[in-house]
């Protein structure tokens, strides 16, 4: 833990963020604020028959309209449903945009079609999206029960990110969806945050 720490610390100097102290048995946060949204990144592992870890980047966000979108990297059983035409939806529909790379390695689902399509018609999202690959990008209600009634914008990326570029393309890209989000009026602008998340 002290030497990611200590990697942490480095990184949210060169990637123009703040580094956040947490107690000794915690992991590192770095915050950075853009477009009034405050943005927390930070490593996160949960374990199940083996243990997972990640880099989250989350910001507490206002959705207008509820919108709500999630947007994952396709495994190759969920192409092969698709193909037969055996997927089932939930609570958000999965559409297309029209682009068959990025259709054929993501898949979306969304509360918001129109919006959702505008915002994955840039051309630098796709291109940051390709070259990070294995992302998972959602709108979501928070968790736990403070946050319930509360939307937050994530961007979970597996594996603890210790190389400093390979952090900031993935800010970079954070920074792209809140542009999108707000130029479509999807997310308040005026949104700075001032809590743990």
């Amino acid at each position: 833990m002290g030497a990611l720490k200590k990697r942490w610390r480095v990184m949210a100097n060169e990637v123009g963020g703040e580094y956040i102290r947490t107690g000794i048995f915690r992991k590192p946060k770095i915050k950075i604020i853009y477009k009034n949204q405050e943005i927390i990144i930070n490593p996160y592992s949960k374990e199940t028959k083996i243990k997972h870890e990640y880099t989250i980047l989350k910001s507490q966000i206002y959705s207008r309209y509820g919108f709500k979108f999630e947007i994952t990297v396709k495994k190759a059983l969920q192409k092969f449903l698709e193909r037969v035409g055996s997927i089932a939806s939930n609570k958000l529909v999965p559409i297309t945009t029209g682009c068959v790379e990025f259709d054929d390695q993501f898949k979306v689902k969304t509360n918001n079609p129109s919006i959702t399509n505008i915002i994955l018609s840039n051309d630098e999202i796709r291109k940051m999206m390709y070259m990070i690959n294995k992302l998972k990008v959602t709108i979501e209600k928070g968790k736990k029960k403070i946050d319930k009634h509360s939307d937050f914008l994530i961007m979970e990326i597996p594996g603890y990110v210790t190389n400093s570029l390979q952090l900031k393309d993935i800010i970079d890209l954070y920074k792209l969806f809140i542009d999108e989000l707000i130029n479509n009026q999807a997310i308040e602008e005026n949104n700075l945050v001032k809590k743990r998340l």
